[in-house]
């Protein structure tokens, strides 16, 4: 198994499948990998792919709320994306499938290993099925 360095570091400089070639920044998972909650987003749009995060823009506005209504906040938990990359029809609101990050939903596999969660939150029919099949 590999360390949350490690793999970062792969993420980063990952070009498994063409979603490397369009993305602008990876966007690897962010948060407490000792964590209760892992929290599973569908694949990275605008607002991830330009700064690298996963869950912000008004998505993350939302979540942080929602946290907040808990008594939680984002270091808390742990947040990933079903993969590191955006491809530009996601970008541009159309849906996105898993044939739009295949090499994404392999490798996080691994990432969500790193994780000791008790609970999983799943956002979305990407990382749904992505969690299904694994």
């Amino acid at each position: 198994m590999y360390t949350y360095d490690e793999l970062k570091q792969f993420v980063d400089h990952c070009t498994r499948c063409p979603l490397s070639q369009t993305r602008n920044k990876a966007v690897m998972g962010k948060g407490s990998l000792h964590s209760p909650i892992l929290f599973i987003a569908e694949g990275p749009g605008r607002n991830e792919d330009q700064d690298g995060i996963p869950f912000t823009g008004k998505s993350g506005v939302l979540l942080d709320q929602l946290l907040s209504g808990i008594h939680m906040s984002r270091d808390e938990i742990y947040i990933t994306n079903s993969s590191a990359s955006a491809e530009n029809h996601c970008l541009s609101g159309k849906n996105c499938s898993s044939a739009d990050h295949p090499a994404g939903l392999s490798y996080y596999e691994g990432a969500w290993n790193l994780c000791i969660s008790e609970k999983c939150v799943v956002d979305g029919s990407l990382s749904s099925v992505g969690c299904l099949k694994g």
